[in-house]
């Protein structure tokens, strides 16, 4: 599963038929063939849950050493993710945005 796995410094960029398969293991994110990112809108309750939740993803994202694109707004927090360095999507993208999935279950919770 993606959530167990962790990034990797040296990764490739994969097809859009990879990312069509792994998209059906984090259902609730989007694949922008145009800006060549993953992203997904997480929304909540309060303005103060978005910075929060923003910090925990920095703090997963530090772990593994493969950062993402935030971006803070009223009730909402989207995360962006692609590998510079691949020029474009990674397997490290897909791990990350599972571990942000369960981050947010966390969140939730």
């Amino acid at each position: 599963m993606l959530i167990d796995e962790n990034c990797h410094h040296q990764t490739e960029q994969l097809s859009t038929k990879q990312i069509a398969e792994l998209l059906k293991q984090i259902p609730a994110w989007s694949y922008d063939e145009s800006t060549n990112m993953l992203s997904r809108i997480f929304k909540f309750s309060s303005y103060a849950q978005g910075p929060s939740f923003a910090v925990a993803v920095g703090n997963m994202a530090d772990q593994q050493d493969h950062h993402p694109d935030l971006h803070i707004y009223y009730k909402k927090c989207v995360v962006e993710f692609t590998t510079h360095s691949a020029g474009g999507v990674s397997m490290n993208d897909f791990i990350c945005a599972a571990k942000t999935d369960q981050i947010f279950t966390d969140f939730e919770t």
